[in-house]
């Protein structure tokens, strides 16, 4: 019969024998699949994190053998986007604006200041449209706020006889009829659809006459190619773990006894 006195009792037992083995083990029924997955859950779930990686490493190789971006150009971009390095001093006088000015570069769309540090946002994402790659040089950053990193893309079309809908200024194309109806929409304000869509378009046209490149193609097939290479890696490190694993179990490794011991 069953007893919650003999039934503390055995569990007693059972971590006394766990103290003398002197080497970790697994609970008692763990089976071999559940090994694999709780050594997977850390090592195979880092995939998306390498590919990611694997991406921006692709892009820093392809930029490297992009147009040298110059001074000149930086000079444009500024006058395009309206993201100048600027300072502006606190209230308080001349020596205590001195001690607490805030230094950094204008947001593109605002006059936020963004920061001395600050990277930017990518025009093109890394892996944000279809079989693309978004270049990580300075043609393809501009400074932006962290709102405005999400929402400066998208724009409102509101046409005669039919519902407002949205675009990305990016990854869209306008017809004639669609711009016409941004430029009648905030078109004084600073950071309004249509002086977005602007900005974007004379920046794009400005890079193309500089044969730089803001993006690359041919995303889908590098994915197919690194996906592989970074599974197999995985499953080589899973592999190496769990043979580890089974020295501890086995004792025979010099760390089990000082590392694993309970």
């Amino acid at each position: 019969m069953y007893t919650r006195k003999k039934h503390k009792k055995k569990n007693k037992k059972n971590k006394k024998n766990q103290r003398h083995a002197g080497v970790f083990s697994l609970p008692r029924g763990t089976t071999r699949k559940s090994q694999q997955r709780i050594s997977k859950s850390h090592i195979r779930s880092r995939d998306s994190t390498l590919y990611y990686e694997a991406i921006k490493q692709l892009a820093d190789f392809a930029d490297s053998r992009n147009v040298p971006f110059t001074a000149d150009d930086h000079k444009m971009k500024e006058d395009i986007w309206g993201c100048k390095l600027i300072t502006i001093p606190d209230s308080g006088g001349p020596s205590q604006a001195r001690k607490r000015r805030k230094s950094g570069v204008l947001s593109s769309f605002s006059d936020e200041i963004c920061g001395t540090s600050a990277t930017g946002d990518h025009i093109y994402g890394l892996r944000e449209l279809p079989n693309i790659i978004g270049s990580n040089s300075p043609w393809n950053l501009i400074p932006c706020t962290h709102s405005e990193n999400v929402s400066w893309k998208k724009v409102t079309i509101n046409l005669p006889g039919r519902h407002p809908y949205i675009k990305n200024i990016v990854a869209d194309t306008f017809s004639p009829q669609e711009i016409e109806a941004l430029s009648k929409v905030n078109t004084g304000s600073f950071d309004s659809d249509y002086n977005r869509y602007i900005k974007f378009i004379t920046w794009k046209n400005y890079v193309d006459s500089r044969g730089a490149k803001m993006f690359y193609i041919g995303r889908q097939k590098f994915e197919k190619y690194i996906n592989k290479t970074i599974i197999a890696c995985l499953n080589s490190i899973n592999l190496e773990i769990e043979q580890y694993f089974k020295h501890l179990e086995r004792g025979d490794s010099p760390m089990s006894a000082k590392y694993f011991s309970v």
